[in-house]
């Protein structure tokens, strides 16, 4: 390949820019799962927390077997056991809860700071750079539009195909949910 269709060829296709934007559309739109995803790891139930289950069960089929009227004593005794272990673990969900609530509006908030900052530098960056270009007759009557803002006839501009790349992920992303 010569010199001249290697330039051309960049002309035609802005590789790093196309496929970095595309990419950056789906984060946008992934985001919050990945966030799910990070919560989920780092708020895990505990060891003590599987442990304090485990045991309530126990106690629980333990008193399934006890005959309430003939051991009331016993009886009343792992009841309250049960009661306390209950109360410690619902002690122990709730402020989990509140901290990973924190946690998630602060995680999200930056977030979605960054993914704003992101994607206004990269819209400011490159609104003059076509990320491809096409025959323009092939993008006819829309080329315009797609164009915005390179100017560039034939060209495909980075804010069409940002919101074409979120829209369609948001879209996949809905039906595959609700299926």
């Amino acid at each position: 390949m010569s010199t001249t269709e290697t330039s051309n060829n960049s002309q035609q296709f802005n590789y790093n820019a196309f496929w970095f934007i595309t990419f950056w559309g789906l984060f946008t739109t992934l985001m919050p799962n990945f966030v799910k995803l990070v919560l989920w790891i780092f708020f895990k139930d505990s060891q003590l927390e599987k442990n304090l289950r485990k045991q309530i069960t126990e106690l629980k089929t333990e008193l399934g077997t006890i005959n309430m009227t003939q051991e009331f004593v016993k009886y009343a005794k792992i009841q309250r056991k049960i009661n306390k272990m209950t109360e410690d673990l619902k002690n122990r969900g709730n402020t989990k809860t509140m901290l990973k609530l924190k946690v998630q509006v602060i995680v999200y908030g930056i977030c979605y700071v960054t993914m704003g900052l992101t994607t206004t530098y990269l819209i400011w960056s490159y609104r003059y750079t076509p990320l491809a270009r096409l025959d323009h007759n092939l993008l006819f009557p829309l080329g315009p539009i797609l164009a915005f803002p390179t100017g560039v006839e034939g060209a495909i501009g980075i804010t069409c195909w940002f919101s074409m790349v979120t829209y369609s992920s948001r879209t996949v992303k809905r039906i595959l949910s609700s299926t």
